[in-house]
């Protein structure tokens, strides 16, 4: 599902009015380049979309807007990891007494 620029504005505007709410932090951090933003800002996006969250997604959207989503393969591998635990163990890795 593709989230629009409109909805993403919507969401900003709702975390900029949440501010003095307990639990809920927004600060403004604006970008200072050493080379300036002519010559910074495309380098500094390239390397904004290289980092990586495990289990998350970094979707990219107009207006500068980009958001984190769970990344489809997170749930599949949080499934594998339960039915591993819960799986009785193989009797022939067990260690053996003699």
């Amino acid at each position: 599902r593709v989230i629009s620029s409109a909805t993403l504005h919507k969401v900003a505007e709702h975390v900029l009015r949440s501010n003095s709410r307990p639990h809920c932090h927004c600060e403004d951090v604006p970008l200072q380049f050493v080379f300036g933003p002519e010559q910074s800002l495309e380098k500094f996006k390239e390397e904004f979309r290289r980092i990586s969250f495990s289990g998350y997604s970094l979707n990219g959207e107009q207006d500068n807007f980009y958001y984190m989503s769970l990344s489809r393969l997170h749930p599949r591998r949080i499934q594998t990891a339960q039915r591993l635990s819960e799986s009785p163990a193989d009797p022939q890795q067990l260690p053996h007494s003699y």
